[in-house]
């Protein structure tokens, strides 16, 4: 940013600063003189929102799906949420892969090199199949909603250790009862039958809702009759084959069929305005978020029917109706299952407003609806996209139409809202603003028109803008075998991602659709989506409050440690020493710098992978110890709340999958890969005898819940919780003097429990907290910190020597290229190189998707012969 730059927005800032103070202290006021303080507030509330440094993230992987024995390679993409620019402010992302239960099983702390983020995942060959979630996020979105989240469901199959096939199906869902069909084949598709099998049916919560057993019909068939679907909702069922010839486990997890549907109903607008024609958008949907396809009627209290409707695209659709004074709308529906369902549309509003929009390609008009009983004087129409605000318009009632050309806008989503004079949101309107002739183009250009087995490929990249201008990006790029990796043109993308569902509440389902042509219907349904849908960055409700943001966590640029000091004397510790050394597989580490007149210090730029321990110490000028290093805690692990529903695959897909699966299995026995077979194994519940027992009225802190307060001395935060606990009267810390040198981080546990008449506040230590306690007499703190993960490149082999071309190990590779360094330069080209596999006549797919430098997403699909 430059000096002017800089000095114009610190002016601006106290501009508004300013007005929005003296519009605070003014008593009275009319409605029109309130505009401009209320101008000032939005300015204000935007700028607070930049502040803010939102950051968005997206992961580019090389396949939509893997197999036991894959490398799962990715590029990670940390741009800014206002302009996405890259030059984000966090240096590491956490990435994790989860399965169906909520489970972490993989887990990556990835640094930021010259070429962004990039690492992978290497599947183990006894790697269980089912659906996965990818999760990715920095330490920096931890101040934020964890619908920020990167999320993306993806399927892992094994073929290797998977002897038996195993096939779920279920009855007719709208038959009384229902029941789960499991077939058992072996590898050459014949039935597993007369096999004793059993199977356990739970909630989605893990309780046991019933078991069984049975022997497998000739088929190769078992029966299990399923509680009812509300119980089943989230469930799963697990089912086992243990003899003396095998032993086999599978899980699967009930669809999203069987989880209770609704039906909602979203007035343009926001609400539901008496004597005005409205558009109604509804949405039908599982609980777990996964669309239904309905058709139903709407009623009016007088039992007139108002509206037949019926679904039009993933659950969506519109119909449009004048609201009555009055009238209490219902509306009752059939799912395409035959489920039935009656529910209620919005009450009707006798006084509001509605911003009723229409819009083409070329332009965006907008209209303000009012109920007869409402006034539209003195009000503001604000618009804006990912928070930069496009207009600020003054509403009256010779002032109700307007409109922009498309062309002014930024792409994405843009948000109307309505203020009244007082600052409150009347009414909220989302369009999606697309400029498909301005979208970036692509020239792939290999140097062959064809290519034989492990022929060397050159492929000359260009690209442009739409006036032929050369655009600079950061780009990933991934080639794969088109004969058994099919790309998902429906799924989320960069594009997508960036522009729509990072920025919108609820599930999209298939989000990439409505990315694939500009066809009225296209538009029409994406529409339907911004009816349906809330933006969810952050509330202008809190247009009026002021107060600044304070992070809770800190930007990670780096490796540190940081903490506070303090004398013997209990004073802050000014210019104090403080060392950190860590001796491991990382080598020696050592550190030292010096405390802040707070007593406050920062040690930075330490750089290790995995894990390393330090001792953290300080000492005055003669050797003698501070009474004490507090060392702060940073970057918890955040729960997992699941985003997206795992939505049932297709005939064609499974079959997809089949052939995929089938490749991984050759090429992980051609690499050189074992046979895999399953043991029975001993399950082990692990319970922490030191838990303590406590009564129906007692309380107790675990670890977990210990890391949610500042540490303090132990002794001190028992005798605070024996005085909040009881009205008996005080109780001193040198109660609990046994606890002495101990800290909240050092406990387990901590109890409170009734003992007859008597309150008891008992605490449990780590087994560590010993060798913390010592420390501490010298003046030191131990403390563990997660590394990051070492870098990894991507093998591709190089037949360019004749021993190489001529070896008979076979060449099956299914991702053939993976570069997540491809830089596209300032002339607008990059190239990249690699070598075919043993195909005669080789298909691939390649798959591009990049950053353009002036933050544009940018993507390309396409196929090499």
């Amino acid at each position: 940013m430059t000096k002017r730059l800089f000095f114009k927005s610190i002016l601006l800032i106290a501009i508004s600063w300013t007005t929005t103070t003296l519009c605070a202290k003014g008593e009275k006021s009319s409605a029109a003189d309130s505009l401009p303080c209320l101008t000032a507030r939005i300015d204000s509330f935007f700028e607070r929102q930049r502040s803010a440094h939102m950051e968005k993230l997206w992961l580019h992987l090389d396949k939509p799906y893997y197999a036991a024995g894959d490398e799962m390679w990715f590029k990670a993409y940390l741009v800014d949420a206002v302009n996405h620019c890259s030059d984000t402010l966090s240096n590491f992302i956490y990435v994790d892969l989860i399965d169906r239960k909520g489970e972490i099983v993989f887990s990556k702390k990835v640094k930021r090199d010259r070429y962004g983020f990039t690492n992978n995942f290497i599947i183990p060959a006894t790697f269980p199949t089912g659906d996965y979630t990818l999760r990715a996020y920095t330490g920096w979105m931890l101040n934020f909603d964890p619908a920020f989240f990167f999320q993306k469901n993806i399927p892992i199959g094994n073929p290797i250790a998977d002897q038996i096939d195993a096939e779920i199906s279920y009855t007719d869902l709208s038959a009384a009862k229902k029941q789960a069909v499991v077939r058992f084949r072996d590898e050459n598709d014949r039935p597993y039958s007369d096999i004793n099998i059993q199977f356990k049916i739970f909630d989605r919560n893990g309780k046991r809702l019933s078991s069984g057993q049975q022997r497998s019909s000739a088929t190769g068939s078992v029966f299990a009759e399923l509680p009812v679907i509300s119980a089943c909702e989230g469930g799963r069922i697990d089912l086992e084959i243990d003899n003396d010839r095998m032993y086999y486990k599978r899980t699967f997890f009930f669809p999203g069929s069987f989880s209770p549907f609704g039906i909602q109903f979203f007035p343009e607008g926001g609400d539901l305005i008496a004597g005005q024609p409205q558009r109604i958008a509804f949405k039908g949907e599982s609980s777990d978020g996964s669309p239904i396809s309905f058709s139903g009627t709407v009623f009016g209290s007088n039992g007139d029917t108002v509206a037949r409707i019926v679904s039009e695209h993933d659950g969506m659709g519109v119909f449009t109706m004048s609201p009555q004074s009055g009238q209490d709308y219902r509306a009752e529906v059939t799912a395409s299952d035959g489920r039935k369902l009656r529910t209620q549309l919005p009450t009707v509003k006798e006084d509001g407003y509605a911003i009723v929009v229409s819009q083409s390609p070329r332009e965006i008009r907008y209209k303000i609806a009012a109920a007869p009983g409402s006034t539209c004087d003195s009000m503001i129409l604000v618009t804006h996209v990912r928070g930069i605000c496009t207009a600020i318009v003054s509403v009256d009632s010779g002032n109700l139409i307007g409109g922009w050309p498309t062309d002014s806008l930024p792409e994405g989503i843009l948000h109307l809202i309505l203020l009244d004079a007082r600052g409150k949101p009347r009414s909220e309107r989302l369009v999606f603003v697309s400029h498909p002739h301005q979208r970036e183009v692509w020239s792939i250009a290999p140097d062959k028109p064809k290519y034989g087995r492990r022929e060397q490929v050159h492929v000359r990249i260009a690209l442009t803008d739409a006036n032929a201008i050369p655009l600079e990006a950061d780009c990933s790029v991934s080639v794969t075998d088109s004969n058994s990796v099919k790309p998902d043109s429906l799924s989320d993308n960069i594009r997508s991602n960036l522009l729509l569902s990072s920025d919108l509440k609820g599930h999209v389902e298939n989000p990439g659709y409505y990315f694939l042509n500009d066809a009225p219907d296209t538009r029409r349904r994406l529409d339907m989506v911004m009816m349906t849908n809330g933006w969810r960055r952050f509330d202008l409700n809190k247009i009026n409050d002021t107060a600044r943001f304070r992070p809770t966590q800190p930007v990670e640029r780096d490796l540190f440690i940081s903490g506070h000091v303090k004398w013997i004397v209990g004073m802050k510790a000014k210019n104090a020493p403080v060392i950190a050394v860590s001796s491991g597989k990382n080598g020696i580490i050592s550190q030292s710098v010096k405390t802040d007149k707070k007593g406050d210090f920062r040690i930075g730029g330490l750089e290790f992978h995995d894990t390393a321990k330090f001792f953290v110490y300080s000492q005055t000028a003669k050797g003698k110890p501070m009474q004490g290093i507090e060392i702060d805690s940073y970057y918890s692990r955040p729960g997992f709340e699941r985003m997206h529903p795992f939505t049932e695959r297709t005939s064609e897909q499974k079959k997809e999958q089949e052939i995929y699966l089938e490749n991984a299995k050759e090429k992980y026995y051609i690499e050189g890969g074992k046979k895999i077979y399953y043991l029975k194994g001993a399950v082990v519940r692990g319970i922490d005898k030191r838990r303590p027992r406590i009564s129906v009225q007692g309380t107790l802190y675990d670890s977990a819940r210990l890391s949610m307060f500042k540490p303090i001395p132990l002794p001190h935060f028992m005798a605070r919780t024996f005085q909040m606990n009881t009205r008996t009267g005080m109780r001193s810390p040198t109660f609990y003097s046994q606890y002495n040198g101990f800290t909240t981080r050092d406990a387990s546990y901590v109890k409170i429990d009734h003992n007859g008449q008597a309150l008891v506040v008992e605490a449990v230590l780590k087994p560590e907290a010993e060798l913390q306690r010592r420390a501490r007499a010298v003046g030191a703190e131990i403390c563990k910190m997660a590394g990051y993960a070492e870098s990894v490149q991507f093998y591709c082999p190089i037949y360019s020597l004749p021993q190489m071309r001529e070896s008979e190990k076979p060449d099956v590779r299914t991702t053939v290229y993976w570069n997540p360094t491809l830089k596209i330069g300032s002339d607008g080209t990059g190239d990249i190189y690699f070598y075919t596999d043993d195909n005669d006549s080789p298909r691939y797919d390649i798959a591009i998707e990049g950053v353009t430098r002036d933050g544009k997403p940018c993507k390309y699909w396409g196929r090499l012969q």
